[in-house]
Protein backbone atom coordinates (compact mmCIF):
# COMPACT_ATOMS: atom_id res chain seq x y z
CA UNK A 1 0.00 0.00 0.00
CA UNK A 2 1.49 3.49 -1.04
CA UNK A 3 0.46 7.18 -0.99
CA UNK A 4 2.27 10.41 -2.21
CA UNK A 5 2.60 13.69 -1.50
CA UNK A 6 3.77 16.32 -4.00
CA UNK A 7 5.23 19.96 -2.91
CA UNK A 8 6.72 22.58 -5.42
CA UNK A 9 9.28 25.23 -4.48
CA UNK A 10 10.27 28.09 -6.85
CA UNK A 11 13.95 29.61 -6.29
CA UNK A 12 15.32 32.56 -8.32
CA UNK A 13 18.88 32.75 -8.76
CA UNK A 14 19.83 36.37 -10.70
CA UNK A 15 23.25 37.03 -12.46
CA UNK A 16 23.96 40.66 -13.79
CA UNK A 17 26.75 42.18 -15.19
CA UNK A 18 27.05 45.80 -16.13
CA UNK A 19 27.67 47.08 -19.80
CA UNK A 20 30.04 49.88 -20.44
CA UNK A 21 29.90 50.01 -24.71
CA UNK A 22 32.32 53.03 -26.13
CA UNK A 23 30.64 55.59 -28.19
CA UNK A 24 27.63 53.53 -27.99
CA UNK A 25 24.18 54.52 -26.21
CA UNK A 26 23.58 52.31 -22.84
CA UNK A 27 21.03 49.10 -23.96
CA UNK A 28 19.67 46.54 -21.64
CA UNK A 29 19.52 42.75 -22.03
CA UNK A 30 17.26 40.43 -20.12
CA UNK A 31 17.06 36.70 -19.86
CA UNK A 32 14.80 35.19 -17.80
CA UNK A 33 14.85 31.03 -18.35
CA UNK A 34 13.49 28.15 -16.17
CA UNK A 35 15.06 24.92 -14.92
CA UNK A 36 12.62 22.52 -14.25
CA UNK A 37 13.93 20.18 -11.28
CA UNK A 38 12.62 16.81 -10.05
CA UNK A 39 12.96 14.65 -6.66
CA UNK A 40 11.32 11.59 -5.59
CA UNK A 41 11.35 10.28 -2.06
CA UNK A 42 10.38 7.40 0.02
CA UNK A 43 9.15 7.43 3.46
CA UNK A 44 9.04 4.26 5.07
CA UNK A 45 7.61 2.70 8.09
CA UNK A 46 9.88 3.31 10.19
CA UNK A 47 10.22 6.86 9.76
CA UNK A 48 13.17 6.59 6.96
CA UNK A 49 13.11 8.80 3.95
CA UNK A 50 15.26 7.65 1.16
CA UNK A 51 15.73 9.54 -2.01
CA UNK A 52 15.43 7.33 -5.29
CA UNK A 53 15.37 9.53 -8.05
CA UNK A 54 17.08 13.24 -8.40
CA UNK A 55 16.87 14.79 -12.31
CA UNK A 56 17.39 18.10 -13.70
CA UNK A 57 16.07 19.13 -16.97
CA UNK A 58 18.60 21.77 -18.81
CA UNK A 59 16.98 25.25 -18.68
CA UNK A 60 14.44 26.19 -21.13
CA UNK A 61 14.68 30.19 -22.45
CA UNK A 62 11.60 32.05 -21.60
CA UNK A 63 12.37 35.35 -22.72
CA UNK A 64 14.98 37.53 -23.88
CA UNK A 65 14.51 41.07 -23.71
CA UNK A 66 16.21 43.87 -25.42
CA UNK A 67 15.62 47.56 -23.85
CA UNK A 68 15.86 50.00 -25.90
CA UNK A 69 17.97 52.75 -24.80
CA UNK A 70 15.02 55.51 -24.61
CA UNK A 71 13.11 53.35 -22.37
CA UNK A 72 16.41 52.48 -20.39
CA UNK A 73 16.74 56.23 -19.70
CA UNK A 74 12.96 56.90 -18.41
CA UNK A 75 12.99 55.61 -14.87
CA UNK A 76 9.03 55.10 -14.88
CA UNK A 77 8.77 53.61 -18.58
CA UNK A 78 12.05 51.40 -17.95
CA UNK A 79 9.90 49.67 -14.72
CA UNK A 80 6.51 49.79 -16.22
CA UNK A 81 8.16 47.98 -19.45
CA UNK A 82 9.64 45.10 -17.48
CA UNK A 83 6.49 44.63 -15.46
CA UNK A 84 4.59 43.95 -18.25
CA UNK A 85 7.42 41.80 -20.18
CA UNK A 86 7.82 39.70 -16.89
CA UNK A 87 4.52 39.70 -15.36
CA UNK A 88 3.41 38.13 -18.95
CA UNK A 89 4.74 35.10 -18.26
CA UNK A 90 2.62 33.85 -15.20
CA UNK A 91 5.79 31.90 -14.00
CA UNK A 92 6.76 34.57 -11.14
CA UNK A 93 5.19 35.75 -8.28
CA UNK A 94 4.90 39.92 -7.40
CA UNK A 95 8.36 39.50 -5.21
CA UNK A 96 10.26 37.77 -7.55
CA UNK A 97 9.51 40.00 -10.23
CA UNK A 98 9.98 43.14 -8.33
CA UNK A 99 13.52 41.70 -7.40
CA UNK A 100 14.17 41.40 -11.26
CA UNK A 101 12.97 44.77 -11.78
CA UNK A 102 14.81 46.43 -9.56
CA UNK A 103 17.99 45.00 -10.17
CA UNK A 104 17.81 46.19 -13.53
CA UNK A 105 16.80 49.87 -12.46
CA UNK A 106 19.58 49.85 -10.17
CA UNK A 107 22.65 49.43 -12.92
CA UNK A 108 20.62 51.30 -15.32
CA UNK A 109 20.74 54.02 -13.01
CA UNK A 110 24.36 54.24 -13.31
CA UNK A 111 24.25 55.22 -16.16
CA UNK A 112 25.55 52.05 -18.19
CA UNK A 113 23.84 49.38 -19.87
CA UNK A 114 23.46 45.95 -18.03
CA UNK A 115 22.67 42.02 -19.11
CA UNK A 116 20.68 40.02 -16.97
CA UNK A 117 20.06 36.82 -16.63
CA UNK A 118 17.35 35.57 -14.28
CA UNK A 119 16.96 31.57 -14.03
CA UNK A 120 13.97 30.18 -12.00
CA UNK A 121 14.15 27.05 -10.63
CA UNK A 122 11.20 24.79 -10.03
CA UNK A 123 11.30 21.85 -7.91
CA UNK A 124 8.69 19.10 -7.56
CA UNK A 125 9.23 17.01 -4.79
CA UNK A 126 7.38 13.65 -4.64
CA UNK A 127 7.34 12.05 -1.38
CA UNK A 128 5.57 8.61 -1.67
CA UNK A 129 4.71 6.98 1.86
CA UNK A 130 5.96 2.94 1.59
CA UNK A 131 3.89 0.69 3.93
CA UNK A 132 5.39 -2.97 3.68
CA UNK A 133 4.49 -4.07 6.95
CA UNK A 134 5.17 -7.34 6.52
CA UNK A 135 8.38 -6.32 6.68
CA UNK A 136 8.21 -4.19 9.24
CA UNK A 137 6.31 -6.75 11.41
CA UNK A 138 9.15 -9.16 10.63
CA UNK A 139 11.97 -6.61 11.87
CA UNK A 140 9.68 -5.83 15.25
CA UNK A 141 9.68 -9.71 15.76
CA UNK A 142 13.24 -10.06 15.27
CA UNK A 143 14.17 -6.93 17.64
CA UNK A 144 12.33 -8.21 20.45
CA UNK A 145 13.36 -12.11 19.70
CA UNK A 146 16.67 -10.75 20.39
CA UNK A 147 15.76 -8.04 23.20
CA UNK A 148 14.70 -11.24 25.14
CA UNK A 149 17.42 -13.08 24.15
CA UNK A 150 20.09 -10.76 25.41
CA UNK A 151 18.29 -10.18 29.03
CA UNK A 152 17.91 -14.30 29.38
CA UNK A 153 21.70 -14.19 28.53
CA UNK A 154 22.61 -11.73 30.63
CA UNK A 155 20.79 -13.21 33.83
CA UNK A 156 22.28 -16.51 32.97
CA UNK A 157 25.68 -15.67 31.93
CA UNK A 158 26.84 -12.71 34.36
CA UNK A 159 29.09 -13.07 37.15
CA UNK A 160 31.72 -11.12 39.24
CA UNK A 161 35.11 -11.70 39.66
CA UNK A 162 36.84 -11.30 42.62
CA UNK A 163 40.03 -10.83 43.14
CA UNK A 164 40.54 -14.77 45.09
CA UNK A 165 38.77 -15.95 41.87
CA UNK A 166 40.68 -17.93 39.20
CA UNK A 167 38.20 -16.28 36.82
CA UNK A 168 40.76 -13.06 36.27
CA UNK A 169 42.99 -15.19 34.23
CA UNK A 170 40.43 -15.41 31.64
CA UNK A 171 42.60 -13.09 29.79
CA UNK A 172 40.99 -9.49 27.64
CA UNK A 173 38.14 -8.19 27.29
CA UNK A 174 37.96 -8.23 23.21
CA UNK A 175 35.62 -5.13 22.80
CA UNK A 176 37.53 -2.74 25.97
CA UNK A 177 41.07 -4.64 25.14
CA UNK A 178 41.33 -4.04 29.06
CA UNK A 179 42.59 -7.35 30.94
CA UNK A 180 40.37 -8.42 33.34
CA UNK A 181 42.90 -9.12 36.33
CA UNK A 182 43.01 -4.70 35.99
CA UNK A 183 39.27 -4.56 37.31
CA UNK A 184 38.38 -7.28 39.54
CA UNK A 185 34.92 -6.20 41.32
CA UNK A 186 33.81 -5.83 37.41
CA UNK A 187 30.62 -7.64 35.84
CA UNK A 188 31.97 -10.10 33.63
CA UNK A 189 29.50 -12.44 31.00
CA UNK A 190 30.28 -15.93 29.31
CA UNK A 191 28.55 -16.32 26.28
CA UNK A 192 27.05 -19.90 25.53
CA UNK A 193 30.32 -20.15 23.16
CA UNK A 194 32.33 -19.68 26.37
CA UNK A 195 33.81 -16.87 25.38
CA UNK A 196 33.79 -13.66 28.32
CA UNK A 197 33.62 -9.79 27.85
CA UNK A 198 32.89 -7.34 30.38
CA UNK A 199 29.07 -7.11 30.91
CA UNK A 200 29.43 -3.60 30.62
CA UNK A 201 30.86 -3.74 26.91
CA UNK A 202 29.12 -6.55 25.54
CA UNK A 203 25.39 -5.55 26.52
CA UNK A 204 25.39 -2.19 24.44
CA UNK A 205 27.44 -4.46 21.25
CA UNK A 206 24.59 -6.82 21.55
CA UNK A 207 21.98 -4.23 22.26
CA UNK A 208 22.74 -1.94 19.39
CA UNK A 209 25.14 -3.85 16.91
CA UNK A 210 25.23 -7.26 16.31
CA UNK A 211 23.88 -10.32 18.28
CA UNK A 212 26.79 -12.46 17.76
CA UNK A 213 29.86 -13.93 19.57
CA UNK A 214 32.73 -11.04 18.23
CA UNK A 215 35.63 -13.35 18.36
CA UNK A 216 33.54 -16.32 17.05
CA UNK A 217 30.66 -15.08 15.31
CA UNK A 218 28.35 -17.33 17.93
CA UNK A 219 24.20 -16.09 17.42
CA UNK A 220 22.79 -15.57 20.52
CA UNK A 221 19.36 -16.35 18.58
Amino acid sequence: MTTSSINYSKKLNLRRTRVTELEAEPTGTLVVSCKRLYQKKERRLDGRVLMVEDFNNPPTNLLTLKVPTQILQCPPCHQHYLLGKISALNLLDATKVQRIVSTAQDLAATGTGYFIVAELEILRVEVVNVFDLSNFIESTIESMISKASIDKLARRGSFVASSKSQELDLGTCTICLEEFSSSPEAKLIRMDCCHVYHLACMYPWLENRSTTCLCCRFNIN
